[in-house]
């Protein structure tokens, strides 16, 4: 189940990078890199949710790393 999710998302990101490809070639070089590396960041951590759902988000990480400086009610 958990490989045909991460099909699933594989082929939606090609379909949207297949949408973006013409408006792409007219860019500079920067913002075709900037759009690649944004598009395989948002695909790794999308595939890491997918294999373990019950990873902790940023709010988490802050809570543990300064836990002084929550207000708990």
């Amino acid at each position: 189940m958990i490989s045909v999710q991460i099909i699933g998302l594989f082929i939606l990101v090609l379909f949207f990078t297949l949408l973006q490809f013409p408006f792409l070639k007219q860019k500079q070089k920067k913002d075709i890199s900037a759009y690649f590396l944004f598009t395989l960041v948002g695909l790794g951590l999308a595939t890491l949710l997918i294999i373990k759902p019950d990873l902790p988000g940023p709010t988490q990480l802050i809570q543990k790393l300064y836990p002084d400086m929550i207000k708990k009610e």
